[in-house]
């Protein structure tokens, strides 16, 4: 949906452009956030040309996951080498020198030194604080605050980090950014004298023009899969919450239905290195190797025509801030099975169904009703329609975001 575009045709006045600084670095770590700014970038590339912000990308090029933003780097006008500070992959002994520095600011101040080197107005995502005063002005990020609801998760270590960096948003943030209204209850519920700092920025994905014209039968001839499946396109991380959708596919064989799960995502979850090995002594144990299949993470295009491929998706998230996988099944008219969370329900995709994510029978139950009926493969005439559609959620997004960045540099804080 968008093309690229070129800096060397840039007829915005400088003067009158907002000149957003893109923190890639601050995200990098996880696949989530850069998805996140990938599509913020995108989004804001189809404003009309006098709308369109000046975007700086921030990248730690020396790190993991840099060549993850290639894809934007020609509708960005800038790309800024820095050092990043990642405090979730790798073992203790590198967070815990990642957090010093955040805690310690070392970090902050290099952002804001380089972001006023390139003439940036206001920085975002900023999932860390970059202190009460200064320039340029930035967007405090909250994630999510998955840590209220499901602590046995996350060690005493993480309990405590995420705790620190949410505290020491709520104090300096000029505006805060959460993902969904879900996200805002929890936010306030720990915050509440934020609540005139706290914007609500649902992302929508921006498909790319190849996401609709290359081949999903070629996808699913290089990895071998059955003509029909069901698609589960979540990182192994314990809240994906596999563990029912795997239970509901034992159901299924039970009853004499064969319905394929094809799982994507990567499978190292830092906060429980040993729940991948579980999984997969679960399918062997009750002889569903045939039946559950598990990929591994895949090149982003390869994914996406997938989903196309896809009869349906299941998300059985115990928690979600806002559903990436909802946002992509959205943008190609696919059926979902969703846990039922408020998140979930908010984010209203069209041809959802929802069960309980504690109740495998109830999921199996759906796919067992629906499976004969259900289409494998891309409806075109659907993503056609769904396309253009979509166009105008796009559009909001990219509006509603300038709206709060300008809110901040107008905050003066």
């Amino acid at each position: 949906m968008i093309g690229e575009q070129s800096a060397a045709l840039d007829t915005r006045h400088p003067q009158l452009v907002m000149r957003v600084g893109l923190l890639g670095n601050a995200v990098q770590e996880y696949f989530g956030g850069i998805n996140y700014v990938l599509n913020l970038a995108r989004a804001l590339a189809t404003l009309p040309e006098a709308d369109r912000p000046r975007l700086t990308l921030f990248v730690d090029t020396a790190a993991p996951n840099a060549e993850a933003f290639d894809s934007i780097r020609s509708i960005v006008d800038e790309v800024v080498p820095l050092a990043g500070s990642a405090a979730i992959g790798g073992g203790r002994a590198q967070r815990l020198s990642a957090i010093a520095r955040r805690v310690g600011g070392l970090w902050a101040g290099e952002v804001r030194r380089a972001a006023r080197r390139a003439g940036c107005d206001v920085l975002f995502p900023t999932p860390i604080t970059l202190g009460a005063r200064g320039r340029p002005a930035w967007i405090g990020w909250a994630y999510d605050l998955q840590h209220l609801h499901l602590p046995e998760f996350f060690s005493r270590l993480d309990l405590w980090r995420r705790d620190f960096y949410f505290s020491q948003l709520a104090r300096h943030a000029p505006k805060i950014v959460v993902s969904s209204q879900d996200a805002r209850r929890d936010w306030l519920s720990r915050f509440p004298r934020t609540a005139l700092r706290v914007s609500v920025l649902s992302f929508t994905s921006v498909p790319l023009d190849e996401w609709y014209t290359a081949s999903a039968e070629e996808a699913v001839a290089k990895y071998n899969l059955p003509c029909k499946f069901l698609l589960l396109p979540n990182q192994f991380w314990v809240h994906k919450n596999h563990a029912t959708a795997f239970e509901a596919i034992r159901l299924l064989r039970d009853r004499g239905l064969d319905a394929p799960l094809i799982c994507t995502g990567g499978t190292h979850d830092p906060r429980r290195p040993e729940h991948f090995a579980e999984l997969k002594r679960w399918i062997k144990e009750n002889s569903l190797n045939g039946r559950i299949r598990i990929l591994g993470l895949l090149p982003a295009a390869d994914q996406i025509q997938l989903v196309r491929a896809a009869a349906a998706l299941v998300q059985p998230s115990l928690f979600e801030g806002w559903s990436t996988v909802v946002e992509e099944a959205r943008a190609l008219g696919k059926t979902l099975y969703l846990s039922d969370l408020p998140v979930h329900r908010e984010q209203t995709p069209p041809g959802a169904r929802f069960f309980s994510p504690h109740d495998p029978a109830a999921l199996a139950d759906l796919v067992a009703h629906e499976w004969d009926a259900l289409v494998a493969g891309p409806q075109r005439e659907c993503e056609e329609a769904v396309r253009r559609d979509h166009s105008g959620r796009i559009t909001q997004y990219a509006r509603t975001f300038l709206r709060v960045a300008r809110a901040t540099v107008k905050s003066g804080r």
